[in-house]
């Protein structure tokens, strides 16, 4: 490799390199990334640990309803749901829509439906 170094007070500043060279370590870079990842999500796989989509993620992150986002993502209907937890369809919308609270053993039961730690649905 052929590579230049710009010194700025007598330390290594910058290395310039070629361009198709750098295109290789740009490549390389990216598919070690990829074979990082893989590698971890192989391991939390293996260790039986639940991997969740880039779709849930986004989701949750753009501040949609992290109720509504797991319902969903569990597949479960706004009634089943609000069946397990004993209340109505009507109260489950108004809280998935923010205009309804649940009770702190509500909160509880709801997190074990979804199967997510109460933290991820506040």
């Amino acid at each position: 490799m052929t590579t230049q170094i710009i010194e700025r007070a007598g330390q290594p500043e910058y290395a310039v390199v070629p361009w198709a060279e750098y295109q290789v370590l740009k490549d390389d870079a990216e598919s070690f990334h990829e074979l990082a990842s893989a590698a971890r999500l192989s391991s939390a796989i293996d260790a039986g640990e639940e991997t969740y989509p880039d779709s849930l993620v986004e989701r949750l992150l753009s501040g949609e309803n992290p109720i509504t986002v797991w319902r969903e993502y569990r597949g479960l209907s706004c009634a089943a749901l609000a069946d397990t937890l004993g209340i109505s369809s009507s109260i489950l919308a108004q809280i998935e829509n923010g205009k309804g609270e649940l009770t702190p053993p509500q909160q509880k039961a709801m997190a074990k439906a979804l199967n997510v730690d109460l933290d991820l649905l506040a």
